[in-house]
């Protein structure tokens, strides 16, 4: 075990999960260093004493200025577009911020001779799959732009180490929700994709209804099943793999989620329940790049990592999101 303070680098450590990464690692001990455009996230959340530097995670001059002013020992990317049904609308943009963008980052590092990587990935490489969960030795079968780019900053990163003798653990994420245990932090954004976040924006009154998008999947009640891992578990796991790679020097892919699937209605029911309320739904299209089932088989991560999801109960999850909603509504209420 690595008892000393560690020094973390972040791209995009000011969005939902970088900020809540940021608490866990200030709240440790360790020195944050974040870089960050903006685009995507907000400073107003994170705590007062890391250091913060704006702009694109592909500046070569930005990246070289932070890590000549703050060594870390280890990287933990976060930084991208992750919007997977916008990714067909605007492939050049994904293409863009998450490979060309990555492609400098991570060759800028190298020439600073920074060895370790945590990798933020997601578990839509997977594709559509009929397994009843998914273990990270299965088919990588991404359709859509968004997967296609975080895929291929997996090959790159397995390429750079065979020739830069750089370490890098890559971890799948399956469906991040809830908020930080304390309320400090969670999701934000103007146009809400996720339903966990849709749900408690209808709690809050701030929607009158919520579209489902299909009801045809090949499923137990037509929609689509997704495994959700609160955000403080995942950040958790972050920190875990960090100590894993400084201390093993090895290359490892970990899938994130809580090991359980629920349907969207599902979720919706479950809310309905916690909250004492009837939600209006409403049927619609499907979106493109939605598999039908995405539920992670988060074994190896168990036994690995010595990391367990505890707070990743979907009761938890909605009930922490909807305090946070709260927090933020009223904020803006006083404004």
């Amino acid at each position: 075990m690595i008892n000393k303070k560690i020094k973390f680098l972040l791209t995009g450590g000011a969005g939902y999960i970088g900020t809540q990464m940021s608490h866990l690692l200030n709240d440790l001990g360790h020195q944050v260093s974040i870089i960050d455009d903006l685009s995507n996230g907000t400073q107003k959340y994170l705590p007062k004493n890391i250091k913060f530097y704006k702009g694109n995670y592909g500046n070569k001059n930005l990246v070289k200025k932070v890590i000549n002013e703050n060594k870390p020992d280890l990287v933990i990317h976060l930084a991208g577009n992750i919007i997977q049904y916008e990714s067909y609308e605007k492939p050049l943009l994904y293409y863009e911020n998450n490979l060309i963008n990555a492609f400098n980052f991570f060759r800028t590092c190298i020439e600073c001779k920074i060895k370790n990587f945590v990798i933020s990935s997601t578990a839509a490489i997977y594709g559509n799959t009929k397994n009843k969960t998914i273990r990270e030795i299965d088919l990588n079968n991404p359709y859509s732009p968004y997967s296609r780019t975080k895929l291929s900053i997996e090959w790159l990163l397995e390429d750079l180490s065979n020739s830069e003798k750089i370490n890098y653990i890559f971890l799948r994420y399956f469906n991040v929700a809830g908020a930080d245990m304390q309320i400090r932090c969670g999701q934000l954004g103007k146009k809400s994709t996720h339903i966990v976040k849709i749900i408690v924006e209808y709690i809050q009154k701030k929607r009158n209804e919520i579209s489902i998008f299909g009801n045809n999947f090949q499923t137990y009640d037509g929609t689509c099943i997704r495994d959700y891992i609160h955000v403080h578990d995942l950040v958790d796991a972050h920190l875990k793999a960090s100590i894993y790679l400084l201390k093993n020097k090895k290359n490892e892919v970990f899938n994130l989620g809580s090991g359980r699937g629920y349907s969207v209605i599902e979720v919706i029911k479950k809310a309905e329940d916690i909250f004492n309320k009837k939600i209006k739904i409403k049927f619609t299209n499907r979106r493109n790049g939605d598999s039908a089932r995405l539920v992670a088989n988060i074994s190896k991560a168990k036994k690995q990592l010595i990391w367990y999801p505890k707070y990743s109960d979907i009761a938890n999850i909605l009930k922490t999101a909807c305090l946070w909603e709260e927090k933020i509504k009223n904020s803006r209420d006083k404004e």
